[in-house]
């Protein structure tokens, strides 16, 4: 049998070697990320073998989502609910409820008294969190059509003028469109203007004010400048 050549040898051997090489370039190359990519396998693996725990979380954040055009909410709604979770121990430990949100969905819902049944899926979530309880289960609210009107605006004031001295008031513009549930809008006549104290004043007073709306449940279509203006004179006969 005839002993290979030295060079047919190295010719052989030059494709494992080469492998070596480039194994070796790729360790020293951005060893700094590899470094971080297997902290981060490590992390999770930890987190992954912690024993879970399970804790109730107060006042997470409740949104009602997807109300149909042309209804809305006229019955008072909660803000916030309970939700009772499980999820790994450093993970739940250190969780707030801001880090959660409750969506109530209404597709779908008409006018009239619903109940919205609140859902493990309706919460958003950090992963590995699972959701266990939400409390209430279930939220009543009343859905209505969605109403406009033109009311007129009625100065509030408090106090007097000095003695001897009468005012006349005037507001301008003198109406607003209101909108927001249909029964709400029908009880409004009127919207007062913020307090304005007279104060005994003797000359006349000239204020941009705002409208009190949100004791209705209701709000204003546009929002523009309301001028009120006291014109304050002596009487011409005092008794």
């Amino acid at each position: 049998m005839k002993l290979k050549s030295a060079a047919a040898v190295a010719k052989r051997a030059h494709p494992i070697s080469r492998s070596l090489t480039w194994i070796q370039a790729n360790l020293k190359e951005n060893w700094h990320l590899k470094l971080l990519s297997i902290a981060v396998a490590f992390l999770f693996f930890a987190v992954s073998r912690q024993p879970s725990r399970e804790v109730l979380l107060t006042n997470v954040p409740l949104e009602f989502v997807n109300i149909a055009p042309g209804l809305e909410v006229s019955s008072d709604l909660p803000t916030s609910v309970k939700v009772r979770l499980r999820g790994p121990r450093d993970m739940v430990q250190g969780l707030s409820a801001n880090q959660l949100e409750v969506r109530a969905d209404l597709s779908n819902k008409t006018t009239g008294e619903r109940v919205i049944q609140l859902k493990p899926s309706d919460v958003t979530k950090p992963d590995k969190i699972e959701i266990r309880r939400i409390e209430p289960q279930t939220i009543e609210l009343v859905l209505e059509p969605t109403r406009h009107k033109i009311v007129p605006i009625e100065a509030q004031i408090v106090g007097n003028v000095a003695f001897g001295y009468e005012y006349s008031v005037k507001v301008e513009p003198a109406e607003a469109e209101i909108e927001g549930p249909e029964s709400k809008v029908e009880r409004v006549k009127k919207i007062l203007t913020e307090s304005v104290h007279l104060n005994n004043r003797t000359e006349n007073l000239l204020l941009q004010v705002d409208l009190e709306t949100s004791k209705q449940g209701i709000r204003l279509t546009k929002f523009s400048p309301i001028q009120l203006k006291v014109e304050v004179v002596a009487k011409k006969n005092i008794d």
